[in-house]
């Protein structure tokens, strides 16, 4: 970063307020309109984050720039709301806009071959589609390929002399920026202050000092954004940003939305303690030790057996499966039958019933 700031040390001096006036100029004209997103008739906004993965995926393959997969992320927002797209052509745009954002902004032996295009696209389309489509694209956007992208206006603001942001800052800076490229609410937000906002927010991640400038209305709602987002951060996004070239600064991000249990350490549990009571030498309570136990009786059967003698302790009612549970007399002691169920007791009326009208009959004859 140092070096950085000594290479740019004369940017900063002379030419930095004519350039950024020019990108929010720039800004102004190569806007995508989310409202004329929504009109097309195949593409959803779950469909984004697959294309999203891929390019990255593609772009991190090539070692291309960051502007470079910025840039051809806006030609895709800006042919999409002027042009119909199939879903079947989705990633053939995305191919062709990061084809034609290489040329823009890599060297010529970075720039991705048309073969090599087609192999990642596992050979769906043919060579002469992707020149068909780059044709489309350029004629739509009338040739107007620079576009004042995020990450431009992101090296602007780290040249601020005052603020000294290490590697780990930029970073992850440029992890929020790309966080917002998969989600429809930044697309109406400028460069400038999506820019603003991710550098803001990874400095108060990182613990570092925010500049004491005052912040837009604009910066603030995409720093409360960001952070509803940040947990919504894709796979591929973490992977990329958790190598060492990058700091692991998804790792950071990680422990900061999910930060690490601390382990409370304490005494190991102690045995229990023993139920004995201290009692005083040649005194006995009620409830010591040496008073003899009594030994509760047995339940009465259901039926069959006479039921012993209940006791105060024992005067519960007893449920048979075939009645309702039946209350007893606790007064007595004298020994009772089991009681019958009504259901047995109408069973034996009718066997004493019959049996009278049989002896009856044999007494008439």
């Amino acid at each position: 970063m140092k070096i950085e700031r000594a290479i740019n040390a004369k940017f900063e001096l002379d030419y930095k307020e004519d350039i950024v006036k020019y990108m929010i100029e720039l800004e102004e004209l190569t806007m995508a309109s989310p409202d004329m997103m929504d009109l097309q008739p195949e593409l959803e906004w779950y469909m984004r984050p697959f294309l999203l993965d891929f390019l990255i995926e593609v772009h991190a393959g090539f070692r291309l720039q960051p502007t470079t997969l910025h840039l051809a992320i806006n030609i895709i927002d800006r042919y999409t709301s002027k042009r119909v797209v199939f879903k079947k052509h989705y990633q053939l745009l995305g191919c062709t806009a990061l084809w034609i954002a290489a040329k823009y902004e890599e060297a010529k032996d970075k720039v991705p071959l048309v073969k090599e295009l087609r192999a990642m696209c596992c050979d769906s389309y043919r060579e002469q589609m992707f020149l068909q489509m780059e044709g489309h694209v350029l004629k739509t956007l009338e040739w107007n390929i620079g576009a004042a992208t995020t990450d431009a206006f992101l090296q602007v603001q780290l040249t601020e002399p005052m603020i000294d942001d290490s590697n780990k800052t930029l970073h992850l800076a440029r992890m929020f920026t790309e966080i917002a490229l998969f989600h429809r609410e930044f697309v109406s937000f400028r460069p400038q202050y999506i820019a603003d906002g991710a550098l803001h927010l990874a400095r108060q991640i990182l613990d570092q000092n925010t500049y004491g400038g005052k912040r837009s209305y604009d910066t603030d709602d995409v720093v409360f954004t960001l952070r509803s987002k940040m947990a919504e951060a894709s796979p591929v996004l973490m992977k990329k940003y958790a190598l060492p070239a990058y700091e692991k600064v998804a790792i950071i991000l990680k422990d900061f939305l999910d930060p690490p249990v601390e382990v409370q350490y304490s005494r190991p549990p102690t045995p229990p303690t023993s139920g004995m009571r201290v009692r005083h030498p040649g005194r006995l309570d009620a409830t010591s030790e040496l008073t003899p136990v009594r030994i509760s009786q047995s339940r009465a059967y259901s039926r069959g057996m006479i039921t012993p003698p209940l006791d105060a302790d024992d005067c519960l009612p007893t449920t048979s499966f075939c009645s309702e549970p039946e209350s007893y007399d606790c007064s007595s002691s004298e020994a009772s039958l089991s009681p019958i169920t009504s259901s047995c007791a109408s069973i034996l009326d009718s066997y004493h019933e019959d049996c009278h009208n049989y002896k009856s009959s044999i007494v008439i004859s």
